[in-house]
């Protein structure tokens, strides 16, 4: 038997190697053979060399004929059934190119054929076999074998996926199937397998034909099946314990109910079968069933995550369940008791009314704040402010729940000053953060001023409450030393601020950086600045324009202005405007020195803010950005005549006429903004350079030989007149005296002390003596 295989081996890979691809003819012989081989007694020996050949033949061959044979062999064989089953599950763990050649011959839908026994067999003996251990074995092998030929195509293109999705009709097996083995309550882990192998589609497959064949009703049925009543219907017997089986299948049924972004449909199938109360009903306190107290928790995450992605689609369903009532109790249930299980709850309850506020729904916003879901929020940023430590944890919280009242301010008033102290409080723990604070979320910062932005475009009141309390000090110092992102924001919100006049001397009297020295325009100037140097503008040292076809085009823009794949439907000078702090603060220095002008002038002379003036740097630079949006409007123009050059679209005369006229005029913009940006640094020079010769001048006024012949004179006199100034000469002579007569440490000499009292000669005017040592 050995030989024979031997030789069918022989036969079939020279048949190959000739050809470069299996004949079907050679499939044919292969089976014959095989047939006639396993008529004989089966040993071990046969089946390790019948494994041997098959792992070889398949890893080599481009096709998967014979494996898709092999398959259709094993319906024939009932007696060699196990050992042939266990043949295709050892091929699919060989390489994910293995199970490819398997599926590229329809080796998918031939193991989803073989879930049945028998097609058209009575529910009786269907009931019968799926309890029977034969049935758990070969689901259990099918399932094993499904699940790898399936995840070895995670990786191909959507194109190829769509070719290889499991026939419809083929799904109602999968679906007649799992009623049957959930009826029969034996096969838990036979169960369980089934279900991967359908959560393992839905993730790989694009769309999977689960909602025609009515298997997606089923599993939506089920999600629910212990918390609504079944009566009357085909799971009217089932019933979940509390074992790890079934808490399982409970996890990945309300798992497979976020793939409903794949379906259009969806959401009515899940209103009709009230899933949405369902999940309600896992997450609300009182319900009852019997779980473990842990179970239950991680059910109500895996039911937070489902309505995550049901309930956009479905938004008045949840209205009409009360659902934010359900998830407002679940952040209160956390105010009471902050322990690390409520916490994740109260987490992914956040993240749920964050996504549902986006909307914009109405009666939802209505639903909360008839809950008094406004009260509940701000109870909670209360109590997260008021804490000793910040952890990055409770930075998250806040950051859910500024985008929750700032969705709801849109529509509806906060209590009085709770908003305004709310967020005047957040500002200075910014500013003055705890030394145990986690570092500061720049995000969480973004959605505080995003909050007061709402507050203040709405009411009139909460803007003159702000300015009472100082905010927009507050505000002006976290744009200072907050990121770029908060800049951005900030600085919007600061646009219409401004837009009151009283805001006026606030911004005009800051003071900030280091010994408060910076004021509002030198900030205006380093964030222009700042984000010139980002985007790698073509600037100098200086801030003076050097290209002046594109002087405020950064790298990026400038790459896909000039791309010969540029679409002319788009426009790079007009993206360059989003998410940019540029335009910001051109519109703020045209608030200030156009619109209130007069009313600047006034607090200028009130204050005396002008005995700090501008450095000539931030002048050059406030200059460049006055005239920022006509430096865009030259950008646009110039983007405008090339896009139509590259289109091969020639305007009519007095277009193409009009647009070089603008054209010019623009470029001639760009070099008077060069030349007055070079004039403002030459007079700087200029004035400097005066300024230092006045100080030469008046230096060589002064009588500078007299006056040191003065000081000497009056040195003379301290010296023999003043007795302090006598005694402290007299102090210093002796300690260099001293100092004088230290002997180096290095030194072998001996050094003696003479003193001009105890020595025994006359001194004389420049005599020396010498005294020798014996």
């Amino acid at each position: 038997m050995g030989d024979c295989c031997a030789i069918m081996n022989c036969h079939c890979m020279e048949f190959y190697s000739e050809n470069e691809q299996c004949h079907p003819m050679c499939h044919h012989i292969s089976i014959c053979q095989s047939r006639k081989l396993l008529q004989g007694p089966v040993t071990d020996k046969f089946y390790e060399e019948h494994v041997n050949y098959l792992t070889t033949f398949v890893n080599d061959s481009k096709d998967g004929f014979y494996v898709n044979d092999l398959l259709h062999l094993n319906r024939v064989l009932e007696m060699l059934s196990k050992r042939l089953e266990t043949t295709p599950a050892y091929l699919t763990n060989i390489s994910p190119t293995v199970c490819r050649k398997m599926i590229q011959v329809n080796a998918i839908n031939f193991l989803l054929l073989r879930l049945v026994p028998e097609i058209g067999a009575s529910p009786k003996v269907l009931n019968k076999f799926a309890e029977s251990k034969e049935f758990s074995d070969q689901l259990n092998k099918t399932c094993a074998i499904l699940t790898n030929l399936v995840e070895s195509l995670r990786d191909l293109d959507k194109n190829t996926l769509e070719k290889f999705t499991p026939d419809p009709e083929l799904m109602w097996i999968v679906r007649y199937v799992l009623r049957r083995i959930v009826a029969c309550q034996s096969n838990k882990q036979c169960r369980n397998n089934l279900m991967d192998f359908l959560l393992l589609c839905l993730d790989i497959f694009p769309c999977i034909h689960l909602v025609e064949c009515n298997l997606f009703d089923d599993m939506a049925f089920l999600t629910v099946a212990t918390e609504l009543d079944t009566s009357n219907t085909w799971a009217e017997d089932i019933e979940f314990v509390n074992d790890d089986y079934d808490i399982l299948f409970k996890k990945m049924l309300l798992t497979s109910l976020c793939f409903i972004r794949k379906y259009e449909t969806l959401h009515m199938l899940f209103e009709n079968r009230n899933v949405i109360a369902g999940l309600l009903t896992i997450i609300s306190p009182e319900y009852q069933y019997d779980w473990h107290h842990d179970t239950h928790e991680s059910m109500k995450k895996y039911a937070l995550i489902a309505l995550y992605n049901i309930v956009p689609r479905s938004m008045n369903n949840f209205v009409g369940c009360n659902g934010s009532q359900s998830l407002l109790i679940s952040i209160q249930t956390y105010i009471m008791d902050p322990s690390e299980c409520n916490r994740e709850i109260l987490e992914k309850s956040l993240k749920c009314l964050t996504k549902f506020t986006e909307t914009k729904y109405e009666p939802l916003l209505d639903n909360i704040r008839k809950f008094g879901g406004i009260s509940i929020l701000t109870l909670l940023c209360n109590n997260i402010l008021q804490k000793s430590v910040i952890t990055s944890y409770d930075q998250q919280t806040l950051i859910y729940s500024f985008c929750i009242l700032g969705k709801l301010y849109s529509k509806y008033s906060l209590p009085k000053d709770t908003s305004i102290i709310l967020i005047t409080k957040y500002l200075n723990r910014v500013l003055k953060p705890k030394r145990e604070d986690s570092y500061i979320d720049a995000r969480a910062v973004i959605c505080v001023i995003d909050f007061l932005w709402e507050i203040i475009r709405y009411d009139h009141d909460k803007l003159m409450m702000f300015m009472k309390m100082e905010g927009v000090y507050l505000l002006l110092d976290v744009i200072q030393t907050s990121p770029f992102p908060v800049q951005v924001i900030g600085l919007g919100c600061l646009i219409d601020l401004c837009d009151e006049s009283l805001c006026i001397p606030y911004l005009l009297t800051w003071r900030g950086g280091e010994n408060k020295k910076q004021i509002f325009f030198s900030l205006l100037a380093h964030i222009f600045r700042t984000e010139c140097k980002k985007i790698e503008t073509s600037l100098d040292e200086n801030d003076i324009i050097i290209n002046t076809e594109y002087p405020l085009m950064g790298k990026l823009q400038y790459n896909e202005t000039m791309s010969l794949n540029k679409d002319t439907n788009s426009s790079p000078a007009l993206l360059d405007l989003f998410g940019s702090a540029r335009p910001k603060v051109y519109a703020l220095l045209q608030l200030l020195k156009v619109r209130y002008k007069d009313k600047v002038e006034l607090t200028n002379e009130h204050y005396r803010i002008c005995s700090m003036p501008v450095t000539v740097k931030d002048r050059v630079t406030l200059h460049l950005a006055e005239n920022f949006f006509a430096l865009k409007l030259a950008e646009a123009w110039k983007e405008l005549s090339r896009d139509l050059a590259n289109s091969n679209i020639t305007p009519v005369y007095v277009d193409e006429r009009m647009l070089n006229i603008l054209r010019e005029k623009m470029q001639k913009w760009n070099e008077n903004v060069q030349q007055e940006q070079q004039e403002i640094l030459n007079s700087e020079s200029r004035k400097e350079a005066h300024e230092e010769s006045k100080l030469y001048s008046k230096l060589k006024k002064c009588r500078l030989r007299q006056a040191i012949d003065a000081l000497r004179e009056l040195r003379y006199f301290a010296k023999i007149s003043d007795t302090m100034f006598r005694l402290a000469q007299k102090q210093r002579q002796q300690k260099e005296i001293e100092e004088s007569l230290v002997l180096p440490v290095d030194s072998k000499c001996n050094m003696h002390r003479t003193y001009m009292d105890q020595i025994d000669v006359t001194s004389i005017f420049h005599l020396k003596y010498n005294l020798i040592y014996n």
